[in-house]
């Protein structure tokens, strides 16, 4: 039981992580100009150094636009520390059942089962 339930977990990790994979490196944006698009930073005060926005900022920016049209968050950032904590979960996933299935002498799991 432990067995299929690390296997369908594993399966369940791969694809999900996959399918964003999919989603946010190989597919095309689904904008109707790609050529027009533009990426907005914003810059620190106190030096002049370039920064991410922040979602509040994101936001006043898109409500007060009437230049830019479809503005959307986009942040390499974000998507790249969302697909390793998503990476982390589904090694731990398999991991830990297989880590604790390794420990039990193969004779006591038959007898039990």
């Amino acid at each position: 039981m432990a067995a299929v339930l690390s296997l369908a977990l594993g399966i369940g990790a791969n694809t999900t992580i996959y399918s964003m994979a999919n989603a946010l490196l190989f597919l095309p944006l689904s904008v109707d100009d790609p050529d027009r698009l533009v990426s907005l930073y914003c810059t620190l005060e106190e030096s002049s150094q370039y920064g991410s926005m922040s979602y509040p900022t994101y936001v006043d920016v898109r409500d007060r636009s009437n230049l830019l049209y479809g503005v959307i968050p986009l942040d390499l950032t974000t998507f790249t520390v969302v697909s390793l904590m998503l990476a982390a979960i589904a090694l731990a996933a398999c991991y830990i059942p297989a880590r604790r299935a390794a420990g039990i002498e193969p004779n006591e799991a038959l007898r039990y089962e």
